[in-house]
């Protein structure tokens, strides 16, 4: 059984994904870089800092979805948001973890 697909721009270790179910790229509206299933084979800093954009934009986009009025706010629209940011933020956590993990400091 294959462990990973090659995708651009790194490799994706969704198991769904291996087998041809497309699932868990729909939860992220086919953006890898916001999967947790993916990684990337690129510079850490650069992945780092476009992860830290994207949680602002995607912490943008609730905040106006919160703040929009109610009638035109649409349940699932708030939920690929909220499954958005959630992969995002773990995505960057997860990247915090292995430059701190190189004995990297982030800014550095």
């Amino acid at each position: 059984m294959v462990n990973f697909v090659e995708v651009d721009q790194g490799n994706c270790y969704s198991p769904l994904f291996a087998l041809g179910n497309m699932n868990d790229c729909y939860a992220v509206a086919g953006d890898c870089e916001l999967c947790k299933h993916y990684q990337g084979r690129k510079n850490s800093k650069e992945f780092i800092n476009k992860q830290e954009q994207k949680v602002e934009e995607k912490l943008m986009r609730l905040n106006r979805w919160i703040a929009s009025e109610k009638q035109y706010r649409k349940t699932d629209e708030y939920i690929v948001l909220r499954s958005q940011l959630q992969a995002t933020v773990e995505n960057l956590l997860n990247a915090y973890v292995e430059e701190m993990g190189q004995g990297k400091v982030h800014g550095q």
